[in-house]
C-alpha cells in the first residue's frame, strides 16, 4: 500500500517566490518614499514649533535666541534652559532638544545672523525683503531631494529652478550656498528664515 505524500512541488513553490518578490519591488519604493516624506513632514512640523519657540522668546528678551541641541555650551541651549543672565527669560520654550531627522547627529539649530543669506526673500525678484538681525533655522545633511522638498512644503516653489523665484534662494528656505545642490548631493544645508527684527 502506497502512502500519498502531501506537500508543495517545485514549481508552486517557484511561483509563490516569483509573486513574493513581485511584490515587494513594488512596495519597497513607495515604503521608502513614505519614509522621506515623513521626515519631511516632521521637518515643517519642527519648523513651527521652533517659529513660536522664537517669538516667545524675543516678546520676552528682546533678542533671538541660539539654541544648538548638539553644542556642549551651556549659552547655546537658550529655548530650553538659561544658560547666563538673560534679562526677561521666561522659558523654557521648547519641550525637548531639536534633533535633526534628516541626519541625526548633525545639526539643527536656532541661530541668528545679518548677513544676505540669512535674510527672507518673500516676493522672489532676488533681493532681501528683511534687514537687520534674522532668526533662522539652520539644518544639516539633506540630499537634493530632500532639501527640495522641504522647500516646496514650506514655500510652495519647488518646481521653480531658475531665477529669484528659484527654490533654493527665494522665500524662506533657501540653500547655504544660494545655489541649487547637484542632483546627488547627500550633505546639503538649508537656512529656514523665522523672523527679523
Amino acid at each position: 500500500m502506497k502512502s500519498k505524500m502531501s506537500g508543495f512541488t517545485l514549481v508552486e513553490m517557484i511561483g509563490v517566490l516569483a509573486i513574493i518578490g513581485i511584490l515587494a519591488a513594488v512596495a519597497t519604493p513607495r515604503i521608502f518614499e513614505a519614509i522621506r516624506e515623513s521626515r519631511v513632514s516632521a521637518f515643517v512640523e519642527d519648523v513651527s514649533t521652533i517659529r513660536t519657540a522664537v517669538t516667545s522668546y524675543y516678546k520676552d528678551t528682546g533678542q533671538f535666541p541660539i539654541h544648538n541641541g548638539l553644542s556642549a555650551n551651556a549659552n547655546q541651549h537658550q529655548l530650553i534652559r538659561q544658560g547666563t543672565a538673560v534679562a526677561g527669560w521666561k522659558g523654557p520654550y521648547l519641550g525637548q532638544e531639536l534633533v535633526n531627522e534628516f541626519k541625526p547627529g548633525s545639526n539643527l539649530l536656532a541661530t541668528t545672523g545679518t548677513a544676505a543669506a540669512n535674510q527672507g526673500d518673500f516676493d522672489g525678484n532676488g533681493t532681501a525683503d528683511t534687514t537687520g538681525t534674522s532668526s533662522f533655522i539652520q539644518v544639516d545633511g539633506l540630499t537634493a531631494d530632500q532639501a527640495m522638498r522641504v522647500s516646496d512644503a514650506l514655500d510652495k516653489d519647488g518646481s521653480v529652478t531658475t531665477g529669484g523665484k528659484a527654490w533654493f534662494t527665494g522665500g524662506r528656505v533657501k540653500t547655504s550656498t544660494g545655489a541649487a545642490p547637484a542632483a546627488t548631493a547627500t550633505n546639503v544645508v538649508l537656512f529656514v528664515h523665522i523672523a527679523s527684527n
